[in-house]
């Protein structure tokens, strides 16, 4: 939630509450009225809460663990893995967001799948302008890519995303926000 969504819900919240204080003052209904009208401005500012979520590594909770995965022992790792605990991701959510810190490296024969890994591609993921190391993944399309597999989403374990996939989404999202609109003029 940016400031300003903030700042206009906390404007909003206390509109109502000196419309409520006035009317009982007064006792008119017509700011009564007027109080009722204010939550549906308020509204379209708040967060949508409903339709995100956020993995967080714990070093106390071992249900979501991040690491980069290098197969071939290469100083350049390939692929990011999300590993979690099947029933962490509510895939009824629209976006899963996560936030990439120093992370471990594993080295493929160190690395034991056992559960069903699912790739996210590069039009699955979302990174928003304002944090720099935040990313999402949209799960309708996952979900609707795993419908033909042999696996449920209820099984899926692990995320793996190409680095390159990122890298790339990164060097988009800041080449658009560097760019001038069409109507400003120097």
């Amino acid at each position: 939630m940016s400031i300003r969504n903030l700042l206009i819900a906390l404007g909003g919240l206390l509109l109502f509450g000196l419309l409520l204080v006035i009317a009982w003052y007064v006792q008119s209904a017509y700011f009564i009225y007027a109080a009722s009208a204010v939550p549906i401005f308020i509204v379209p500012f708040l967060p949508d809460l409903r339709s995100r979520q956020t993995l967080r590594v714990s070093a106390k909770d071992d249900s979501v663990r991040m690491f980069v995965m290098d197969p071939e022992g290469q100083t350049k790792p390939e692929f990011l893995v999300i590993r979690f605990i099947p029933g962490v991701i509510n895939w009824h959510k629209g976006i899963v967001y996560f936030t990439l810190n120093e992370l471990p490296t594993e080295t493929l024969p160190s690395y034991r799948p056992e559960g069903a890994p699912v790739s996210v591609l590069k039009h699955d993921l979302i990174a928003p302008r304002r944090k720099t190391n935040r990313y999402g993944i949209r799960l309708q399309q996952i979900v609707e890519r795993t419908a033909g597999l042999s696996f449920t989403t209820k099984e899926i374990d692990r995320f793996v995303i190409r680095i390159a996939d990122l890298q790339e989404l990164r060097e988009a999202v800041t080449f658009q926000a560097a760019t001038p609109a069409r109507n400003m003029e120097a």
